[in-house]
């Protein structure tokens, strides 16, 4: 299936408590194609949080497709879309943390698995604001968050994306937890190839934000693959990037995760790289 269309409801709202992803236009795709499409609506994802547990494996969220998942041998792909709503994921609260495996956060499309290899994602802009707050439990696992993209570890080429709104956690209360990738275009790319993806958009990570392992970049936060080689070419950053988020100690004194790195580019890297730029000092 295909859907062409646009989308500019005032505000989309979605319980992390529910069985669904989140997305301005579509919440899942499955088998299917997402093209030629827009939305200005404003994505909330988590701002209706029940007072009971809220466990949930993955919490995807997306300006226009919250996942782009795969049927059978049909796989989803997201092409030549835009948004221009802002996009923001509320966790829980300390009483009540949120605790999920994985949370995706992205201008257009949260979230593709492994599974989707071969499905395209390409020609995606953003021009939202793109946030996160709140509190996730100490046992999840990663927040990935990006402009255009949250997190994509389908074996694709992600090519011609664009962002311009800024990607932020900004101050408040956190504790966002375990790992955090943040990128002004995609949170984390493990498997992808990249090519001509450019950033124009502020990231910024306020101090009140904790977490174990902190991952920021101007670009794609991380990008890791023991499994797959994979290039990253001819992309920018052309925008300022500050962190000022704290680490905390391991619960139980493990230190696999303990890292904190920030970039202009890219902050994690696994697989070739080729013709990267980093056009705004100071990060």
């Amino acid at each position: 299936g295909k859907v062409t269309s646009s989308c500019d409801y005032t505000v989309v709202e979605g319980d992390t408590a529910a069985k669904t992803a989140i997305g301005g236009l579509v919440g899942s795709i499955v088998g299917a194609s997402v093209t030629n499409c827009s939305s200005s609506a404003t994505v909330e994802m988590g701002k209706v949080l029940s007072s009971a547990v809220v466990d949930r494996i993955v919490c995807p969220c997306g300006g226009v497709v919250g996942a782009a998942m795969p049927l059978e041998t049909m796989v989803s792909s997201v092409t030549d879309c835009e948004n221009s709503g802002a996009v923001s994921f509320v966790g829980g609260t300390a009483e009540n943390p949120l605790n999920a495996t994985h949370t995706m956060v992205g201008g257009v499309l949260g979230y593709s698995p492994i599974e989707n290899a071969g499905g395209e994602i390409a020609n995606l802009t953003n021009r939202g604001a793109i946030t996160a707050n709140g509190y996730l439990a100490a046992s999840c696992c990663e927040l990935n968050m990006g402009g255009a993209i949250g997190y994509a570890n389908a074996i694709v080429t992600v090519k011609n994306c664009y962002n311009y709104g800024t990607v932020s956690m900004p101050a408040g209360s956190y504790q966002m937890s375990n790992c955090m990738y943040i990128g002004g275009v995609a949170g984390a790319l493990p498997t992808c190839d990249i090519d001509n993806i450019h950033n124009y958009g502020e990231v910024s990570i306020a101090k009140e934000v904790k977490a174990i392992g902190i991952i920021v970049a101007g670009v794609v936060g991380k990008r890791t693959s023991t499994t797959y080689t994979n290039t990253f070419a001819n992309s920018s950053n052309n925008a300022p990037v500050s962190c000022a988020a704290e680490q905390y100690e391991y619960p139980d004194g493990e230190e696999s995760y303990v890292y904190y790195r920030v970039a202009g580019v890219l902050g994690w890297n696994e697989g070739a790289l080729e013709n990267l730029v980093n056009n705004k000092k100071g990060v």
